[in-house]
């Protein structure tokens, strides 16, 4: 009884959704000011299934005992940095929502610059097919998922050394009726693929680009939880990017497009990289959200 009387009071303070509304964000203000409202709207949508918006309309409502245990152990793991996709199960990328699961790399707004700008590219190029993409690197297959979603007559193959990876892809696609269109692959990066694959029209990749040295100064969220293997990318951070530049020789088609995401810094030896292999055109760069050169798309003019 006194267990309960306490435990009573402990929880009376968000006993309505207004009341938890409050709270969360008061407690989340500690580790990100600038996002604790949106992210207790998150957590409070997510309890009740409501749209955010709708959360405002209800704030008298009760908040159940068992939801606001939810609510609490939620919000003392976001205070310890887990990153919020990973305590709700799910990310918006492309207006797509994608499941996620601990061990596999988020998908990052940013990362749909690169998405749109493909998607331009390709229906000039290949207004109705046919057209083959090859994604590596692909994490929850969210790059993959959004360009077919768009451009419904393409045949993707995917490939991720993660097994985990692979299977979570499998299951967004599933998700969003396109699992037809996507072949998926285990394995590193070219060697996944089955002998003999068709050449692509297009590779594109989010590779490892964080150098050793910089892994240290990473967000706790990203550092601590994420997986190292989808973020380090060696010790000049393009170890892996490298590989996928000169491995494209055999699986690429000349006239077809490499497209990549790297990191801020490195546009200079990204282009030194892509011209040793005298294969490509020059790579042309462009700017994510906060205006910094972090994509670029080159064709392959040479055989």
């Amino acid at each position: 009884m006194r267990r309960q009387k306490r435990r009573g009071i402990a929880e009376r303070g968000i006993s309505t959704v207004g009341d938890a509304l409050a709270w969360a964000e008061e407690q989340l203000r500690r580790i990100d000011g600038a996002r604790c409202r949106q992210e207790a709207e998150v957590f409070l949508a997510g309890l009740l299934a409501l749209p955010r918006i709708e959360l405002y309309l209800n704030r008298q409502a009760p908040l159940c005992l068992s939801r606001q245990r939810r609510l609490r152990r939620w919000v003392a793991l976001r205070r310890r940095h887990v990153p919020l996709q990973y305590l709700m199960g799910e990310a918006v990328f492309y207006g797509l929502t994608l499941k996620t699961a601990r061990g596999v790399f988020l998908p990052r707004p940013e990362t749909e610059v690169l998405v749109e700008r493909l998607i331009g590219l390709l229906k000039r190029l290949h207004p109705g097919g046919p057209l083959r993409i090859l994604e590596l690197c692909a994490g929850s297959g969210n790059i993959a998922i959004a360009l077919t979603k768009e451009l419904s007559y393409c045949k993707i193959y995917i490939s991720d050394i993660s097994r985990k990876a692979v299977a979570l892809a499998r299951k967004n696609a599933r998700a969003h009726g396109v699992a037809e269109c996507i072949r998926f692959f285990c394995g590193d990066l070219y060697q996944a693929l089955p002998a003999g694959v068709e050449p692509f029209d297009l590779i594109v990749a989010n590779p490892p680009y964080v150098t050793r040295a910089e892994m240290k100064g990473l967000p706790p969220e990203v550092r601590d939880y994420e997986p190292a293997a989808a973020l380090c990318g060696g010790a000049d951070g393009l170890s892996v990017a490298r590989r996928i530049v000169r491995g494209s020789r055999k699986f690429l088609r000349v006239d077809g497009y490499l497209a990549m995401e790297l990191g801020e810094s490195q546009r200079e030896r990204m282009t030194a990289i892509i011209r040793q292999t005298a294969q490509f055109d020059r790579p042309e760069f462009f700017a994510d959200l906060n205006g910094k050169e972090r994509f670029f798309v080159c064709r392959r003019a040479y055989g």
